[in-house]
């Protein structure tokens, strides 16, 4: 976000993300007093435990702020929808200055001036094949067809960085073999751990920063479990943290050979799509209700989030069945009766421990694969834009 200042003697001053008077310019309600920001030559605090004399990166510097300090009289934790805009802007400033990190580092690259010629090639012939020869009013001017930059797979959400992260994934399925389950663990806004912090009058929505670090611990704990076998003894594990709505992270697990879930039997024992005995595992079955409910949609709910051309995209109601079935290239089809037709499947040790939605989903087949790893990599959340001019200069490849 570009901030432009109207000195005394006139005239129009950029204030850059690296200058100290960017933060108390954008956020004056956070910073009421003028506190200088970030920039590129703050230093640590020389004291005895810590002499060290270098810069504080940007992203210590925001993990500072962020910080819950008992006697700080900081407002950017206290500011509900401005603090959240004012960590999103933090992020982007950290974005655009590794973005900017990585094209000084590019620019005496010989694979980086090889990947342009290569791309600046293939749209002169694309350019070439469109125009008919002879056509000189509709061949383009020269100094319209400006510089391209290509965006480094460092920079998050960007064409090469979601193919390398595709590319690792496969080979991590080359090397181990396929996933075998597909777990989704979403925070629950009401964990003692969140509400016994909260100020007066703040709601989880208003504390990311608290919502984050409780979440992690509990994600960490998870695996932690997960290494230790309570679904079997994992091989691989990947990971994917994901921010937007209710906190959240995927988990593709891949178990030994020995004990990859082939029989209905064996998904039995680690995944269930019943409702527990309210008598027997009363917590359970809270946790159940509470959690692992997917809510009436179709013609009951219409209008539901899940609802795509009439139908659920989550595929509920579920087909009734006396006994597990594992179907080929699909999920397995439920042992379950009337009443859990919207029970989202789940691990019974797992779900009561966590006390929070814990999806646990049997991936049947090695043809899973690729939605399994193009759902984890389904990218950052983006807009379409259209820029119109008369005069437009391409200087940017999505």
């Amino acid at each position: 976000m570009d901030i432009m200042l109207h000195p005394w003697q006139g005239g129009l001053e950029r204030i850059f993300e690296t200058r100290a008077s960017y933060d108390p310019l954008q956020y004056p309600l956070l910073l009421p007093y003028g506190e200088p920001g970030w920039t590129l030559d703050l230093r640590y605090t020389v004291t005895s435990d810590n002499p060290s004399i270098g810069s504080n990166s940007l992203r210590e510097y925001v993990s500072y702020l962020l910080h819950d300090y008992t006697d700080s009289d900081f407002l950017i934790l206290k500011a509900g929808r401005l603090t959240q805009q004012c960590c999103v802007d933090q992020w982007a400033k950290l974005e655009t200055l590794q973005g900017l990190t990585d094209a000084l580092r590019n620019e005496s690259s010989d694979v980086h001036r090889v990947a342009v010629n290569e791309e600046v090639a293939n749209d002169h012939l694309q350019v070439a094949q469109i125009i008919p020869r002879g056509d000189a009013a509709a061949e383009p001017e020269a100094s319209n067809l400006g510089r391209k930059v290509i965006i480094p797979p460092t920079f998050t959400g960007g064409p090469r960085y979601m193919c390398q992260c595709f590319l690792d994934a496969m080979t991590i399925v080359r090397e181990t073999g396929a996933p075998n389950l597909f777990i989704t663990m979403t925070c629950n806004p009401n964990w003692p751990e969140i509400k016994e912090n909260l100020r007066r009058g703040e709601q989880a929505s208003d504390r990311r920063d608290l919502v984050a670090r409780v979440f992690m611990q509990k994600l960490k704990a998870l695996n932690q479990y997960l290494d230790e076998g309570v679904l079997g003894p994992p091989r691989s594990m990947w990971l994917e943290y994901q921010k937007r709505g209710l906190t959240h992270a995927h988990i593709l697990l891949i178990i030994c050979p020995e004990d990859i879930l082939v029989w209905a039997e064996d998904v039995d024992r680690l995944v269930s799509a019943e409702l527990p005995d309210k008598e027997n595992h009363p917590q359970l079955y809270e946790t159940v209700i509470s959690n692992m409910l997917h809510a009436p949609c179709g013609q009951q709910n219409p209008n539901w989030p899940c609802m795509k051309n009439g139908k659920c995209s989550e595929k509920f109601p579920k087909v009734f069945a006396d006994e597990t079935v594992m179907a080929e290239d699909k999920y397995p089809m439920w042992d379950n009766a009337t009443i859990n037709k919207w029970i989202v499947p789940y691990n019974p040790y797992i779900s009561q421990k966590y006390n929070r939605h814990i999806n646990v989903e049997v991936c049947a087949t090695n043809k899973a694969v690729k939605y399994i790893y193009k759902y984890v990599y389904k990218g950052s959340d983006m807009t379409k834009i259209i820029i119109e001019g008369e005069e437009i200069q391409a200087n940017e490849i999505l």
